[in-house]
């Protein structure tokens, strides 16, 4: 009996050490990326995908050191929302608000660091004021608020100052749909590339635009 209950002790000590791990390695900056096509199957299950303008960017509350921040995000083309046709005549008139977080007292000022909820990629995302962005967005669970399907790779600012520069953006929104490739299910995979190829289209239109 003794044994039996030491055995027990020791699964649920384990099974809290397995919890606590996961716990860390979702906040951790350092975690090893996941292949390209689960960050792909992972946007594709965002609740709405959006192009948008960023507003302005608000305190909300302050959690264990981090103090949480949103953005708001005025829709400009709604890509795919899960509730349709309803929902995107909601969205396509409302701001959203996305939240992040970052250290109140960060040990490089220079080099602030901010850490976005689901957050995972070679870096965190930096939402700014007034950008034109491609975002995928997950529901929180305060009403009207979002976090981000795909972490920094959810997060894409099309936002260009120079023709090098909309060359690169090209290049990061063709490596997503090199990405896209790489998923078993088509329709997933065409409705994901899909997504990218409007996203093409809009850089075009706003290039004949300015012209």
């Amino acid at each position: 009996m003794h044994k039996l209950n030491c055995k027990k002790q020791m699964e649920k000590h384990i099974l809290i050490c397995i919890t606590t791990i996961i716990i860390l390695l979702t906040f951790c900056d350092a975690i090893a990326l996941p292949p390209p096509k689960y960050i792909e199957e992972s946007k594709a299950k965002a609740d709405l995908i959006i192009i948008g303008k960023t507003t302005k960017i608000d305190s909300v509350v302050d959690i264990k050191g981090y103090e949480l921040f949103s953005i708001g995000i005025n829709p400009i083309v709604v890509l795919n929302v899960k509730d349709k046709e309803k929902d995107i005549r909601k969205y396509r008139d409302s701001t959203l608000y996305i939240i992040f977080s970052k250290p109140r007292e960060p040990d490089d000022n220079d080099n602030e660091k901010k850490i976005v909820f689901g957050n995972y990629g070679p870096t965190t995302p930096q939402p700014r004021e007034e950008e034109t962005i491609l975002i995928f967005l997950k529901k929180h669970l305060k009403e009207g608020y979002f976090l981000l399907a795909g972490g920094s790779y959810g997060y894409i600012c099309l936002d260009t100052d120079s023709s090098e520069e909309l060359i690169e953006l090209k290049k990061e929104i063709e490596l997503y749909r090199e990405w896209c490739r790489q998923i078993k299910n088509v329709e997933i995979r065409k409705t994901m590339d899909s997504y990218y190829k409007k996203t093409l289209d809009f850089l075009e239109e706003n290039i004949r635009r300015k012209k």
